[in-house]
């Protein structure tokens, strides 16, 4: 079972989230995590992550991204700067198109390679779907098995 840290911002919309996607993880409010995933920088925290956690953080917060870069985790970043991780390369109403621009290797070991790949978001923002995707792909999911409608 893969613990998931996050921000209270995000806690209910995660839990919702492991579940429907039927991910073998749990929310701890534990510092020993497998993963995090973090929109405000909380430098007490971040200090007491173990090294080999992966952070999913929100990529245009730049005091976030700054202190992160201070620490030896992996970190996957989400936002529409160019340099992040994960970004989106079109929106509408009912869909994104979201950008893997690096290579991201999930807890099992597995490598996803840069892609794009449509996703269907009625209720989350572009930024939560960001988010909550590289969860999804962290936790192993596959990219094309991916919808995150009604969350």
């Amino acid at each position: 079972m893969l613990l998931v840290r996050c921000d209270k911002r995000f806690k209910k919309m995660t839990e919702k989230f492991l579940k429907e996607m039927n991910l073998s993880a749990e929310i701890t409010d534990d510092d020993i995590c497998d993963v995090c995933v973090m929109e405000e920088t909380d430098a007490a925290f971040i200090h007491n992550i173990p090294a080999d956690s992966i952070i999913i953080a929100n990529g245009d917060n730049h005091d976030l991204v700054m202190t992160l870069g201070q620490y030896n985790n992996k970190v996957i970043t989400c936002g529409l700067a160019g340099i992040c991780t994960i970004t989106l390369s079109s929106i509408t109403d009912e869909e994104i198109v979201v950008c893997i621009q690096r290579n991201i290797t999930d807890l099992c070991g597995k490598c996803i390679m840069p892609q794009e790949i449509p996703v269907k978001t009625k209720s989350l923002t572009p930024h939560d779907a960001m988010l909550m995707y590289a969860l999804a792909l962290v936790c192993g999911e596959k990219p094309d098995k991916l919808i995150l409608e009604g969350r």
